[in-house]
């Protein structure tokens, strides 16, 4: 019994000279990519060119971004964590806030790493339900996050950036200029100690505002 051969088309059935000779290509005809990129030159280009030109464009984004990744060494410990097994997982009780709400959290981590974040079930509060502290997780490895001090015209260190706005604090205050210091909510009482203690050394006032805030619930109930 001789092998099956299937066909998608007629021509494909009939060996047709012009599918055979196209049958090899990547597109059945050119696609006019040039005539595409320019506006207004009167091309009337089909639904079908326009997909072949779009995957064509993917393809190509994709390989462009396909780029050889630095290479990293995993070390062993000179003397290993008596708490630290290797593919066990760790767990450990804390809080976070993310800017709207504070929570009790528990977080797994593996290796000295965390690897999920989530609300403690033992919590009065919360119950431990929250999808902003479960998604809190990918800021941690967000390779895009800031990770120093940044001024107008680039990057800096946080030994001139110290330097330039102790300089300007203090022109400011000589002139008798009032300083204001703006911030966000401040639930942490280390982090509200420390805006205490630089209002009393500059004479300055803080202003908490929040893009999104709860000033309005807040005066609701009262």
């Amino acid at each position: 019994m001789g092998q099956k051969r299937y066909w998608k088309s007629e021509a494909d059935l009939n060996n047709d000279p012009a599918f055979v000779a196209q049958q090899f290509s990547e597109f059945g005809k050119d696609v006019p990519i040039e005539q595409m990129l320019v506006e207004g030159t009167g091309l009337s280009s089909n639904r079908r060119d326009f997909l072949k030109f779009f995957g064509f464009g993917i393809t190509a984004a994709t390989l462009a971004a396909c780029t050889k990744p630095p290479v990293k060494y995993a070390l062993p410990y000179a003397k290993a964590p008596t708490d630290l097994n290797p593919s066990i997982s760790n767990y450990y009780a804390s809080t976070a806030y993310d800017g709207q709400e504070a929570m009790h959290v528990v977080v797994k981590t593996r290796d000295g790493r965390p690897i999920k974040i989530e609300g403690n079930s033992l919590s009065p509060i919360s119950r431990g339900a929250s999808s902003r502290i479960n998604a809190s997780i990918l800021g941690l490895y967000d390779t895009a996050r800031l990770r120093g001090p940044v001024k107008k015209d680039g990057a800096t260190t946080w030994e001139k950036a110290d330097a330039e706005i102790a300089a300007q604090l203090t022109a400011v205050a000589a002139s008798g200029a009032e300083i204001v210091l703006v911030t966000n909510s401040v639930i942490s009482p280390s982090t509200q100690a420390v805006i205490k203690a630089f209002c009393v050394k500059w004479n300055a006032r803080h202003v908490s505002y929040d893009a999104v805030s709860a000033s309005g619930i807040l005066e609701a109930n009262e």
